[in-house]
């Protein structure tokens, strides 16, 4: 085994561990402490999820609304409608992830009591 590790002596890799060691001892936290920020980051990645997903219908429709304006023909502004009604109805409610904030509101309930 070598005297030296990485240019330090066993006794200073024993001091510097013990020191960095000590020093976390204020940094870890215990679980009231960690839950509540735990459940903070998961509602606000939840919400700036479903705020992204809303941000990014609004553009599909405004592409929707595009061809309803440029359709040449009853039949086409019909089509437009219909394919807006379908995006609608199916595109949007699945990607807001209302399951993440619901888990959110539960993390928080649970803290609450």
């Amino acid at each position: 085994m070598h005297a030296k590790e990485l240019g330090f002596t066993a006794e200073q890799r024993v001091h510097v561990i013990h020191t960095t060691n000590h020093s976390k001892k204020h940094i870890m936290k215990n679980e009231t402490e960690w839950q509540p920020q735990i459940a903070e980051q998961n509602a606000a990645d939840a919400l700036a999820n479903a705020r992204a997903t809303l941000i990014r219908a609004l553009h599909e429709l405004d592409s929707y609304i595009e061809k309803f304006d440029a359709a040449d023909s009853p039949a086409r502004k019909a089509d437009a409608l219909n394919w807006t009604l379908n995006y609608l109805a199916t595109g949007i409610a699945p990607n807001l992830r209302l399951d993440l904030i619901a888990n959110a509101q539960a993390q928080f309930t649970r803290l609450a009591k």
